[in-house]
């Protein structure tokens, strides 16, 4: 998918244009911004012609009330310190701060309802992003404030995670009671939440780093799940709150009985 802003005001909102370069990426500009009508047949075969083509083209609309803009900015390094930590505990890697490299093709939904991660890089510790994001003028700010806010907001909850408040919670004597706080929006909270950025921080060290102790584990560890179709220890999953290690205590090498696993401490100094 290939995006573009070309800036046609003062307030340095603009247009955007958005292209599909495959099959698959045709069909999900054209269910994002509901480019056909599915119920005519006419516009049936017309999404039908654009899949074989390959190609789809997705103009917005320049008297739109919401502006789109253009947001180029980057995280505190404390967002992107819990995937060093976390390398660092399992691995024993001497790392200061994640490596510089280009995010873009592993992030894994760049075109969103709410913004658009153009692309996003690791520079220096940093995560840097490149948002096309809509606003408009709210609340006593300005839609380009707005867009810098909220294009913030949203690359926090990326690689961060954001609380849920419930709609009750458990009060005195275990009896539930309305949460004074339910729908209330909490600012994303740095740590291990993107379980794309972490496979990329993981796979980076593997090919880099390991030694030749890790690799055979790991080669390994990969057959082992391979066989079974079960994801690797080493990645981490979300089960509704900040992901964690699939392998909590370590990485499993053979599901033979006796299974055997390499901790993550002695993996650290294999």
């Amino acid at each position: 998918m290939r995006y573009e802003f070309t800036e046609t005001a003062p307030d340095f909102s603009g247009t955007i244009t958005v292209t599909a370069e495959t099959s698959p990426e045709v069909l999900e500009l054209a269910d994002h911004f509901r480019m056909f009508d599915k119920t005519k047949p006419a516009d049936l075969m017309d999404l039908a012609r654009a899949m074989q083509a390959g190609t789809l083209t997705y103009a917005s609309n320049p008297q739109s009330k919401r502006r789109w803009f253009r947001v180029e900015a980057a995280l505190d390094h404390e967002y992107t310190k819990p995937y060093t930590d976390l390398l660092r505990r399992v691995t024993g890697a001497d790392l200061d701060h994640f490596p510089d490299m280009d995010l873009t093709p592993f992030h894994p939904r760049r075109l969103c309802h709410t913004h658009i991660t153009a692309a996003c890089t690791m520079e220096h510790g940093h995560y840097c992003y490149d948002v096309l994001i809509q606003a408009e003028d709210w609340n006593g700010k300005d839609a380009f404030t707005r867009a810098q806010i909220n294009a913030q907001d949203y690359a926090e909850e990326d690689l961060g995670h954001r609380p849920f408040e419930r709609e009750y919670v458990e009060g005195r004597n275990g009896v539930l009671m309305r949460n004074p706080n339910y729908l209330k929006r909490h600012r994303a909270k740095p740590t291990t939440g993107a379980p794309w950025l972490w496979a990329a921080l993981f796979n980076w060290w593997r090919a880099t780093h390991a030694t030749p102790g890790q690799a055979a584990a790991l080669a390994l560890c990969d057959a082992t799940h391979a066989k079974h179709r079960l994801e690797p220890d080493y990645l981490i999953r979300s089960s509704g709150g900040p992901a964690g290690l699939i392998g909590y205590g370590g990485i499993i090498t053979s599901f033979n009985e006796p299974v055997a696993r390499v901790s993550w401490e002695e993996f650290a100094k294999l």
